[in-house]
């Protein structure tokens, strides 16, 4: 995401660009069975609209030592694409997610302190596919997809972000719809 660029502190490890991806759930290790029913919740959510977000905030996860940026209000498209998503995992036998649904991109690892969270101008973005990745530690990119679901029920409500007052719609990444 080009407006995400010179937010890395120094001595930090920036994710590759082809990582960049909002985690709607983390699945850990699973077995070849599991991954077959992890496939077919994923596709079970193909008919919902995708999911426009603002991103327009910086957070920093402390304990994991990572830096983040995120909508600071997640759209009711994304709420309902987790929720159905967490359904569908549960008819597949998987356990119910016990941690707040955090709406997140991961920008840097290894951040010790929480940087300046100081955000410039709002970046829109549209989620228009549900991606099961799995990851392999050392190997740069990190994640491989496994299977890629479109979201291709009809869009609702407002797309982009609220204009910032004092402020025309430009900047890095205000038109910006790449993860």
């Amino acid at each position: 995401m080009r407006g995400f660029r010179g937010l890395q502190p120094k001595g930090t490890r920036a994710t590759h660009p082809l990582d960049l991806h909002l985690t709607l759930r983390f699945l850990g290790p699973l077995s070849p069975e599991a991954i077959s029913r992890v496939e077919a919740a994923a596709e079970s959510v193909a008919g919902l609209p995708p999911a426009p977000l603002c991103i327009d905030r910086l957070g920093h996860f402390g304990r994991a030592g990572v830096l983040w940026a995120g909508p600071s209000v997640p759209s009711a498209a994304l709420l309902e694409l987790v929720a159905r998503l967490e359904e569908s995992l549960g008819a597949a036998g998987l356990p119910a997610e016990t941690r707040p649904f955090r709406a997140h991109i991961t920008l840097a690892r290894k951040v010790r302190r929480s940087p300046p969270l100081a955000w410039g101008v709002p970046v829109p973005w549209l989620g228009r596919e549900l991606v099961l990745a799995a990851g392999y530690q050392g190997q740069v990119p990190r994640y491989r997809v496994r299977r890629s679901v479109l979201l291709t029920g009809p869009l609702g409500g407002r797309l982009g972000c609220p204009p910032v007052e004092g402020t025309a719609r430009s900047g890095p990444g205000a038109a910006s719809s790449e993860v």
